[in-house]
C-alpha cells in the first residue's frame, strides 16, 4: 500500500476488512493476509486522490470519501 489512511472493518468475524489509501480502497477477505484493489480513486469518474475515510452502515452499504485538499467526493458501494 501507499499511505494507509484509514481501516474499516465489516461485520464481526468475517474476516473483511477495507482500508483507504493513497493508491486506493483495498479489500481483504481473509483477515488481512492477502489484498485486492475495490476502488481506484484516480480512474474516471473520480478524478480525485485518494481514499480518506469509510464508514460500514448497518445495511452493509460502504461509503468512501474521496480526495485530500481539494475537491472530493462521497461514493457508495452498489
Amino acid at each position: 500500500f501507499n499511505m494507509v489512511l484509514c481501516i474499516a472493518v465489516v461485520g464481526t468475524g468475517q474476516g473483511t476488512v477495507l482500508a483507504g489509501t493513497g493508491t486506493g480502497m483495498f479489500r481483504s477477505t481473509d483477515g488481512g493476509t492477502t489484498w485486492t484493489r475495490t476502488l481506484d480513486p484516480t480512474a474516471e469518474p473520480y478524478n480525485s486522490s485518494r481514499v480518506t475515510d469509510i464508514e460500514v452502515a448497518s445495511n452493509g452499504h460502504i461509503y468512501a470519501s474521496l480526495g485530500i485538499q481539494a475537491v472530493g467526493r462521497v461514493v457508495k458501494s452498489t
